[in-house]
Formats: structure tokens, sequence, C-alpha cells
């Protein structure tokens, strides 16, 4: 496999730009006072601290030599390492091409807790900073054993306590490759030059069980001064007191355009893949956050997953979540989404639909109501009747169960929930929206016979629910790649939503019909009788573009937003990117970065159980007023968060 990252991608900045450690035995020289005998027991030693602006470090730095751990008991306050000026007789690391032959070893023995540490002074001035090394993990474990082994990233400003800001696991290694990985440290460095104290980056390899073989060999340390790209501010959404968060969605009031109500996994345990649902609020258009913290009521249930957000007519608030429990090991995960879901929790009668409802814009919701329990409940979607229909104020709710979509509405506001009802036979993904005169359309997508080909089915009720008209095919689906390039899970959800004034359908998807993975989208204008011809969303298909997001207003407005890794010639780090249309979505303008880093998809990711990274599977849209509000996933801190930014719409071009 070739090198995932080459030189000329590490190639830094001017000398004036950045404070760079290459190769990685100039980093452990700075953690390192060189002893007197270079084989004498190692002591411990404080730490250089040098300067960012400076450019070069005048601590003195053995170049030829290379480092090694020693043996396991030695405790991290007696300095765990040591080092020579010839080559030992161990061989450091194979290197690709010769590069990464210095690369340093942390860990790979039983109960081990390898640590290497470096202080730097962080410059005046606004300037972006980003931390960047390369990481290789090697192991003998098989996928889906837990994070037994994990590499973790923390920044302490002076003396104060530890901010991890990355974590790797062993289940997420690229054993044949090294991995760059970047990290925002800016926030942080802001804090270091308004407390006047050195930042100081601890790389942390450790093995916890008893039979641990995990090696981690960290090179190509780098801290980079860099200028923001232009764009719009980036707001975090994400209070960061989870070790994780992804699978957002957001929703906006239709009484009240500066209130918006959003919900996210919250990870409470990265290495053992659990997970609850949280909610945040903003009364300001999107422009700042409050985290709610994690919806109570659902504690008898293993975890509760995949949020979806919705306002009522009046300004009432409902978050639809699916709960899991009962173990029960011998059952494998089969399903195509199976696996975003806790480990060995797929007995029969242990999966179940829920919603919440909220009266005050999403800062306390009552108690959940079960909308079903099932074999295999997943993938709910939720959509609430906001029209002037007689049915205004119905909420309805569309989920699989054993590839089975089942629908079930509430006429009460979210107090009771009706009977379920089977409307298609579509395995994960289906959506459902109502139509500005209360009609309700449902779409999921069918896999067989052909697995890589997915056939989208829509049915339709006019009567609020009671009945629903004969699924008809009305578009056919490329299926992408389970797996994309970093180890992360890809799933290839549908979007669908209906114009609040003609009532006009849109559909996006991904799908690699032209050999990558692109976004499409169909509209239909007659109700969805016929649908058009697949469009290209995305203005360039250079790399992947995945996880479309979808919102509509008014007018022949319609907004996509999504992954798009065009700036990365080696397809791993990606942007947010975003496109309008003013026609309905026949034609969309010139696509917009939105995010002001690019972001790494499998950097801290959850383990999921298959071995697969977990990056989520859908993100969130919505216009409010003349603004629109991208939600999404982005672990550009070091750690999986919530991000969201508001661009007006003013501001996002049309097709010329």
């Amino acid at each position: 496999m070739p090198n995932l990252f080459s030189p000329a991608r590490l190639q830094p900045p001017p000398p004036t730009n950045h404070y760079r450690w290459l190769p990685a035995s100039l980093l452990l020289a700075f953690a390192l006072v060189v002893m007197p005998v270079m084989f004498s027991p190692p002591t411990a030693t404080s730490t250089a601290v040098a300067d960012v602006a400076a450019g070069e470090t005048a601590t003195s730095a053995v170049r030829d030599g290379d480092f090694e751990s020693l043996a396991a008991g030695v405790s991290a306050a007696s300095s765990p390492w040591r080092f020579t000026r010839r080559q030992s007789d161990r061989t450091v690391h194979v290197g690709q091409a010769g590069e990464h032959e210095t690369a340093v070893r942390l860990c790979g023995v039983p109960n081990c807790q390898d640590q290497l540490a470096q202080e730097i002074k962080p410059p005046l001035g606004h300037r972006a900073l980003t931390l960047v090394y390369s990481l290789r993990t090697e192991t003998a474990k098989a996928p889906g054993n837990g994070c037994e082994d994990n590499f973790v990233v923390r920044v302490t400003v002076g003396n104060g306590s530890a901010e991890t800001v990355g974590r790797s696991c062993e289940e997420v290694a690229v054993s044949d490759a090294f991995a760059q990985h970047r990290i925002d440290i800016t926030a942080l460095a802001a804090q270091a030059v308004q407390a006047k104290q050195p930042l100081r980056m601890t790389f942390v390899g450790r093995t916890t069980a008893a039979t641990a073989s995990t090696h981690y060999w960290l090179d190509d340390v780098a801290v980079l001064g860099m200028d923001r790209p232009p764009g719009p501010a980036n707001v975090r959404v994400s209070s960061g007191g989870f070790s994780a968060y992804s699978e957002p969605h957001v929703a906006v009031d239709p009484k009240n355009p500066e209130r918006l109500v959003g919900a996210s996994k919250f990870f409470t345990d990265n290495s053992s893949y659990g997970f609850r649902v949280g909610v945040f609020s903003s009364d300001d258009g999107g422009r700042s956050w409050s985290e709610r913290g994690i919806l109570p009521g659902l504690e008898a249930f293993t975890i509760t997953s995949d949020p979806v957000v919705a306002f009522g007519p009046d300004g009432e608030v409902y978050v639809a979540v699916i709960a899991a429990t009962e173990i029960k090991p011998e059952e494998e995960a089969t399903d195509l989404l199976a696996e975003a879901i806790a480990p060995d929790t797929r007995a029969n009668g242990g999966w179940g639909v829920f919603t919440y409802r909220s009266n005050d814009g999403g800062e306390t919701f009552a108690a959940p109501v079960k909308v079903d329990i099932g074999s295999f409940d997943d993938k709910e979607w939720l959509a609430v009747d906001v029209s002037n229909s007689p049915h205004r104020g119905n909420v309805y709710v569309v989920w699989q169960d054993n590839c089975v979509t089942s629908f079930s509405r509430s006429t009460d506001g979210g107090r009771t929930f009706s009977p379920r009802k089977t409307l298609l036979t579509a395995c994960a993904g289906a959506q459902v929206a109502v139509g500005p005169d209360g009609a309700i359309y449902v779409l999921g997508p069918t896999y067989t016979p052909h697995p890589d080909v997915a056939t989208y089915r829509l049915t339709i009720s006019r009567d609020g629910g009671r009945t629903f008209d004969e699924p008809r095919a009305v578009i056919q689906v490329a299926v992408m790649p389970r797996q994309l390039n970093g180890g992360f899970r890809a799933a290839a959800l549908p979007a669908l939503a209906v114009a609040p004034d003609t009532g006009d359908l849109v559909v996006v998807w991904n799908d690699d019909r032209n050999g990558n993975v692109n976004i499409w989208l169909s509209r239909s204008t007659d109700g969805g009788t016929r649908f058009s011809e697949p469009i290209h969303v995305n203005d360039i298909a250079r790399g992947d573009q995945f996880q479309p997001s979808l919102a509509i207003a008014a007018g022949g407005t319609v907004v996509v937003s999504w992954f798009d890794r065009r700036a990365d010639p080696e397809n791993r780090l990606a942007d947010v990117y975003i496109a309008r249309s003013t026609d309905g979505g026949r034609r969309f303008g010139p696509a917009v970065r939105v995010s002001t880093q690019q972001l790494d998809p499998s950097l801290a990711a959850p383990p999921a159980p298959s071995g697969n990274l977990f990056f989520g599977d859908y993100q969130g849209l919505a216009i409010t007023g003349e603004a629109v509000i991208p939600f999404w996933n982005d672990p550009r801190t070091g750690l999986q968060q919530i991000w969201s930014a508001r661009i007006p719409l003013s501001e996002l071009p049309e097709k010329p």
C-alpha cells in the first residue's frame, strides 16, 4: 500500500510561520536532558521549553540515534526512556521508502504506559496553531475486542489539568502505513498565552490488558502556524464533557426562527461503544449554543441512539430515538446499519422507538413516550405536520425492524401513538416528510436483489396516515462502499424534503455510479408521480463527497451540505461544503467551504463492534429566517465534537 502521507504533504510553511520537530528523535531530545554517560540509567528530568516563534530550538538533538521504551514496570515518573548515539540491535521501524526510520515506539508490552512530552511557548497573535503527527498502529488483535490498548494525546496549560485532545485505538490500525492526524490547539494556545504559561503536549501509549501486544509508532510531530481560510465563523456546539459526539440533527422553530434545537449521540465510553442521546439549544439563531445534557427516562435500556429533531406548529419540540437492551452474544449483526448499535443487544423485544416532547424550546423534556417495541427497531425518522391541513400537529414516525419499514402516528401531540403499520420492505434509511397540504411521504431504500444497487420506493398518505398507497420504485442508486478511506463506516442514507409552498419533493443521496462517491439529487413537481433524472450537486468530483444533508425553504430555495475531500490529494481529510439552488433544485451554484479547518474522520472515532470506526451516519441542516445552519460532527480539536455555522443565504452563490 502506498504511503498515505508523502513528504510533500508534510512540507511546512516558511520558517517564520511554524515550529516543527523533525524527526521524532528531536521531539524526544526536547523531553530529556542528555545524560553525561550515554548508557547510564535514566533519571527524571524537566522538559525543555521551546519558543514557537523562534523557528528552531537551542536544545541539542541526537539526530542519528533511536529510542525504545524500557522494560515493563518502570513508571513514567522515573523517565521511562533511554537513547543511544548508535543504531540499536533492535529494528526501530521498517520505513516506507526510507521514511519513518526513527519513529518512536510506545508500549507493546502488557500494563504499559509510555509517555513522550514536549513544551512550547505559543506565539502571540491570533493565528491558528495545528498539532500534526503521524501514527502507525501495529497489533495482532482481531477487530471487535474493544479498546484495551489506545494512544492518547494530552495538552496541558502550565501546571493545569491535562485535556485529552486525541485518542486512537488498536482496532483502527492501518498496519502498513503511517496516518497523519491534525489537531487544532489554537484555543488551548490562547489560554497559555493569557496565563503566561507554556503549553505541554504529551503522547501516551497505553496497554491495559495482560495479553496486550500493541505497538504505536509516532513520527513527524509538528506544530504548524497557519492563517484561517476565509469563510463563516465555526461555532462549537458541544461542551466537550463526553468522549465523543456524533450523528447530529437540528431543527428550527417555525414560529421563532431564532430558536433551534439539536441532538446527537453523546458517547459515555468510546472503548465499550457506549452512548446516549443528548440535546442542545440556541435562542440566537445558532450564533451560540447550550448543551442540555442526556435525555433521561430510558436508563433501563443499554443505549439510546439515532436522534431526529422536529418542531411542531406551535413551537413544541419532539426528539425521536431508538433504545436497545437485552444482551444476546450469539447473534451477529448482519444488517447494513447494525454495527451502529452497541454490541450484542439485538434480542427479540429488546429494541424500541420512543419520542420526547419539550414545551420550553428544548430546555426540559417530558418523560419519553413509547412508539413501538420490536425485535430490531432501527434508524427511525420523524416529521410533524406544521401545515394548515386538517392534520396539523400530527406526529409521524417511521423505522425499520429486520428490513421492514413501519409507521406510527400521534394525533394528540405525541402523548400516544398508534400501533405500527407496515409500509415498505426497506432495510435502513427510510425518510418521512409532510407537504403543505398535509400529505405524508415515506421513502425507503431496498437493497435486493442486487446488493450493489438500491431502489428507492415511495408511498404516500393523503388522509393523515390512516392509509397509504402502493409503494412505487422512483429512484435507483449505485450503493457506495461501506467503508471509506480512513477506516470509518459509510452509510448511504437518503434525505427527503418537501417545499413548504409548492409541495415539490427533493431527494439527495450518495452513490458511486461514476467510480467515486458523489452527491446526487432528484426532484418531483407532481406530488411524487415522476422524478427527474439525477443531477450532480457537488461541483467538483475529485475525492469523496459524502453524508449529504438537505433543507428547503419557500421560493425555490434548496440547500445541500456534505463532507468533501476535494482539497486532499490523498482523499483522507475532509471539509464541510454547502451549495444553494434558487430554482427548486434544478441547478446549483458553486459550492462554498464552511469548515475553517480540515477534519480527519478517523481521528478519535469510537470503534464499532465490526471493527470499523464510527463517524456517524448523518448530519444536520436547517434554514432559519434568511440564514442556513449546517450542523456537523468534527474532530478538529482531537475529539469528536458537534460544530455549526450561520451562513446568510445571500452569501451562497446562485447558478450563473
